[in-house]
């Protein structure tokens, strides 16, 4: 639109200047006018020409040029910019320091999920057929245990629909499970070119009240990457009907693979109408992922004998275990040193105290979330000297009756020890803050340094642990766009 503007203003411009050169012409004493018409008109004529050349040669250029991304660019394009966030997340977190937490599950009580028979006939009734290999789909839902990587070979493979619910108590590493399952996902192993998007959905924000399923999803894609916000290619808006977006773009060609995370961080009323939401609105062959705690995704089915919106369609289920005693010691002491050093040494007493799995401190131990606080409190940072940290001889010594007392402790103590200050911050800091990316961003209103790079062009990386401490595994869901916030609460 702007360059042909500009083509017409030249054409105008040379035309006003040949008059002008004719009629300084007839005042030199060139008393032929028409003499002077012919000699303007063909000289116009002859600087007219390039333009309107051009200017065809553009329109057919234009209507012979493909768009200028297809839907399966588009999602090579988010694919990208979602891994580097999320790698950049799980490196602040240290989700994979020293080693990954290897976290295991078991199958979901049968009467949280459908019928195994009914997630079969799903399966193979897909339109269009599986949309996995079902030589490989488990024989029952015992076939869906598993541990650390199993997970993202229990949702390609062993379920016959790619619908799986994720269970667990508050700090069993539901969020952690995801976030390995969306970068497994995301490996060029498991995703072909053009292939679906693995996408995070805090449920946290949602009001099913005020927006439906679709067009929140829709805000949430373009509220983290604006880009997406950006018109689509051959999309029509219907008269009266919302703009249709990259974003629609994606959802209509089904190039997203939502994962809905933090069901129960809604009030107990919405969870119903969420799921219906979910039952309603995706088609059948979308695959997903939901996760929730245990108890709250049983009361979302509703009691005995109540209406409700059913479990998640053709979802089968799996529920995060404790972690066993060895495994809880192995990670501190290999994340205070490992081997003989003084820092492993100083677990040995809390080692004993976990003999007894039924003691406070086992049970306050026996999640992600309490082996997360506790390294953070009592292990030194590189560069820091032990004696200056609190010893976890204190988690013995303190004689905590239960394991709410334990878990009281660990949270006052891990605000102090997150926020010390870091022996190599000096020297660290001013690499970490600066962006690492080249894509272009805009301006934003804030000034504090961003742990990650901008990932999508005038977009940033939102801390997927929200800022409360997701560090410290709390869900502190961002507020909705109606400015609804909900609970504040555990992983």
């Amino acid at each position: 639109m702007g360059g042909g503007r500009t083509r017409w203003w030249w054409r105008l411009y040379a035309c006003l200047a040949l008059l002008v050169v004719g009629a300084v012409l007839y005042a030199q004493g060139v008393d032929r006018v028409d003499a002077i018409g012919k000699v303007v008109g063909v000289v116009a004529a002859l600087l007219g020409l390039p333009p309107l050349l051009l200017a065809a040669f553009g329109l057919q250029r234009g209507a012979a040029q493909p768009a200028e991304q297809g839907p399966g660019e588009l999602a090579d394009r988010l694919a990208v910019a979602v891994r580097r966030q999320w790698e950049a997340e799980a490196e602040v977190r240290r989700l994979s320091d020293p080693y990954p937490l290897p976290v295991a599950w078991t199958a979901a009580d049968p009467a949280l999920t459908e019928e195994w028979s009914l997630i079969r006939s799903a399966g193979q009734e897909a339109p269009g057929g599986p949309v996995n290999d079902p030589g490989r789909w488990a024989d029952g839902p015992e076939g869906l245990s598993g541990s650390g990587s199993d997970i993202e070979q229990v949702f390609l493979d062993r379920v016959p629909t790619r619908r799986l619910v994720l269970l667990g108590e508050p700090g069993a590493g539901k969020t952690m499970v995801l976030v390995r399952l969306l970068l497994a996902l995301l490996d060029p192993a498991h995703r072909a070119d053009g292939g679906p998007v693995p996408f995070l959905f805090s449920l946290a924000s949602f009001d099913p009240a005020a927006q439906d399923l679709r067009s929140w999803m829709v805000h949430e894609l373009t509220r983290e990457h604006p880009a997406l916000g950006g018109p689509a290619q051959g999309l029509v808006t219907p008269p009266g009907g919302s703009r249709r977006t990259l974003a629609h773009e994606l959802l209509d060609h089904r190039l997203l693979l939502p994962l809905f995370d933090g069901l129960d961080e809604l009030p107990a009323p919405v969870r119903p109408v969420v799921l219906d939401a979910i039952n309603q609105t995706l088609d059948p062959k979308q695959a997903l992922v939901l996760s929730c705690r245990t108890a709250e995704y049983g009361q979302a089915l509703g009691p005995d004998g109540e209406a409700s919106a059913g479990p998640l369609n053709g979802a089968a289920g799996i529920v995060l275990e404790p972690l066993d005693a060895g495994t809880a010691i192995a990670y501190l002491s290999r994340d205070a040193g490992g081997g003989r050093s003084t820092g492993a040494e100083r677990w040995a007493r809390v080692a004993d105290a976990l003999a007894d799995r039924t003691s406070p401190v086992a049970r306050a131990l026996s999640t992600p979330l309490g082996l997360f606080m506790a390294r953070t409190i009592y292990n030194p940072r590189p560069g820091e000297r032990p004696a200056g940290r609190a010893h976890p001889d204190e988690l013995v010594d303190a004689g905590f009756p239960t394991r709410a007392d334990v878990e009281s402790h660990l949270f006052g103590a891990f605000v102090r020890a997150a926020y010390r200050p870091h022996p190599s911050h000096a020297r660290s800091a001013g690499a970490r803050d600066r962006p690492r990316s080249t894509w272009p961003s805009s301006p934003t209103t804030s000034t504090a340094p961003s742990p990650a790079p901008p990932i999508w062009p005038g977009g940033s990386c939102r801390p997927a642990f929200p800022a409360t401490a997701r560090s410290s595994s709390w869900r502190s869901g961002p507020p909705s766009s109606h400015g609804r916030s909900w609970a504040v609460r555990p992983r």
